[in-house]
């Protein structure tokens, strides 16, 4: 199944391809460490006053009141709120840098570094009717006459226009099918400490600490594969699945997260459970439904995936997008208080639900498509905070496990995702 879904999002790329100001911001995000406790929210006999709505700065000082004193039925053990001081509607557009062309070739010499020239400008092809890079197009990087193909294909690195990008310098070789091999364990750094004695022997016989690894991963990302972004962001390994080889060997999956200018993340998971937004499978496709008025939500999931110490097998890059106009200010969110109780009402016949981790997140809708457009994701867009509830830790080798819940902070809206 995975396979099937990964080579379809393979070929759909090569067919058209930011609390207080005194706090650091890895501990603004992170409540459970949280040393200040504020005392706003609490009245006078100490008594819990839970608040519904309130600016970033509210949502984020309420969080640890809200998850110590929830009595309901959804059970949140942790929350994450971005280090920004506001977190507007914003409509924007998928799209990739001025200089892209010169930006990806920076970016693929990086990736190629040691297997190919990735300063010819031979090996590079604009799939697109002019020199400029349109949302439908893109270039792409393919040493073939170099580099033996993998099974399945050669190495290659790709760009579209709506700064989407895949590349793999192995090609499609046996060890690529990560979703085939046995996850032994799961981490979660951005919410837990990882020792510096966590360390695996990788499939080439190199031991690569975990916590090097993930360095190695955020620096790829930040100051290489990031080249074509049209807006500065910022990426960071939220999960690591340590894949088991057959021969004893491991190699290590990253779920990448990605936090906007203001500091706010993007939510980073696959939505769509079966290739299909679950609720509305009825209603018709996503063209369909965006035409007829109907936001639709899109995915921004990244990962790498390494089998080697220091050595890139595949990567994925999510849309690049550009803010153009602030829509609503963002400052009467939903506090997780408020985004629970809207949550347990709507589905108050439900049964009860633990959430390891509630997530304020980016949620980027496709508001409009132009139907000779080759994708949804280059319509226009909105971008939405958005309360995230799931079961799952993430759904990277299985796009149906646990459930989902998308709670708008503004409109209070609940998207069943799945």
């Amino acid at each position: 199944m995975r396979r099937f879904l990964f080579v379809c999002l393979c070929s759909a790329l090569l067919i058209c391809f930011n609390g207080c100001a005194k706090t650091p911001d890895d501990v603004k995000e992170r409540v459970d460490i949280l040393e200040e406790k504020g005392n706003s929210f609490v009245d006078s006999s100490n008594k819990y006053s839970p608040v519904e709505c309130g600016s970033l700065e509210v949502v984020r000082n309420n969080l640890e009141y809200d998850i110590t004193n929830n009595n309901s039925s959804i059970q949140v053990k942790t929350a994450r709120v971005g280090t920004g001081d506001i977190m507007p509607v914003y409509n924007a557009k998928a799209s990739v840098c001025e200089d892209v062309y010169p930006q990806f070739k920076v970016a693929t010499a990086y990736l190629f570094d040691g297997i190919a020239d990735a300063s010819d400008d031979n090996l590079y092809t604009l799939n697109g009717d002019s020199e400029v890079l349109n949302s439908g197009d893109y270039y792409t990087f393919s040493p073939k006459n170099d580099i033996e193909a993998g099974e399945g294909g050669y190495p290659v690195n790709i760009i579209r226009g709506n700064g989407s990008g895949w590349g793999t310098p192995t090609g499609f070789n046996d060890q690529y099918w990560f979703e085939e091999f046995s996850t032994e364990k799961i981490y979660s750094p951005m919410r837990e400490e990882i020792s510096e004695n966590v360390s695996y022997v990788m499939y080439d016989g190199n031991e690569w600490k975990l916590k090097d690894a993930i360095e190695f991963v955020e620096l790829a990302y930040n100051e290489n594969l990031n080249k074509t972004d049209s807006q500065k962001c910022e990426y960071k390994v939220q999960t690591v699945m340590i894949q088991k080889f057959d021969n004893g060997t491991y190699g290590y999956l990253f779920e990448v997260a990605e936090k906007d200018i203001n500091g706010n993340w993007y939510e980073s998971e696959y939505n769509y459970p079966k290739g299909k937004y679950s609720e509305y499978n009825e209603k018709g496709t996503f063209e369909d439904r965006v035409q007829s008025g109907e936001p639709v939500p899109i995915e921004m999931m990244t990962y790498l995936w390494a089998y080697n110490k220091e050595e890139i097998c595949c990567y994925t890059k999510c849309l690049s997008l550009k803010y153009t106009e602030v829509v609503d200010d963002g400052d009467n969110l939903l506090t997780l208080y408020g985004a629970i109780e809207t949550l347990s009402n709507t589905l108050a016949d439900k049964k009860s639900m633990s959430i390891d981790c509630a997530e304020l997140n980016y949620v980027p809708y496709c508001v409009s498509y132009n139907e000779d457009g080759e994708s949804y994701e280059n319509g226009d867009l909105q971008i939405r905070p958005t309360w995230v509830f799931r079961t799952h830790e993430n759904n990277l080798l299985d796009l149906n496990i646990g459930e989902q819940y998308y709670v708008d902070a503004l409109t209070k809206e609940v998207l069943v995702i799945r």
